[in-house]
């Protein structure tokens, strides 16, 4: 009787050189899925901290959006436009990603993200500590309108 064989032994194989060559771009591929795959996840999670944070400046004394879209969406007055095209960028960019979770260039591309994401964590916490001063020193009162809070001159 034959010896059971565990499926992920391939020792018995005939053409070990070629076949532990594409068993290690196997492995290779799969440690790569899971590297894009937490990448993707923390960049998610700063992603939508950000857009929560930026909500919440947009409606006290805030940092300005440097996105130039973003901006534009803010000075139509409408927080559920902002929200919606945020979340739209971050599901397209999310998805082709994914998609292209096997290729170099997706894990690049989302170590970039990851290195962006994080510096501007640090500049939301460096925000935050100096927000109150920047609410003291406001010469004048905010103005409020339905939606947003802005200082004017």
């Amino acid at each position: 009787m034959s010896e059971a064989v565990h499926p992920k032994d391939h020792s018995n194989l005939p053409d070990r050189g070629f076949t532990q060559v594409a068993l290690a771009a196997g492995a290779g591929r799969s440690r790569r899925d899971a590297r894009v795959l937490l990448l993707l996840t923390g960049v998610l999670i700063m992603s939508l901290a950000d857009l929560a944070l930026t909500l919440l400046c947009l409606s006290g004394p805030g940092m300005p959006e440097d996105n130039p879209i973003a901006r534009w969406i803010i000075s139509l007055g409408s927080p559920a436009a902002l929200v919606a095209f945020k979340l739209a960028c971050l599901l397209l960019a999310s998805l082709v990603l994914y998609k292209a979770r096997h290729t170099t260039a997706a894990e690049i591309g989302l170590w970039i993200a990851f290195a962006v994401l994080t510096w501007l964590s640090f500049r939301w916490l460096a925000f935050i500590d100096f927000a109150p001063a920047v609410a003291a020193a406001a010469d004048h009162g905010p103005i409020l309108d339905e939606n947003w809070l802005r200082y004017e001159d």
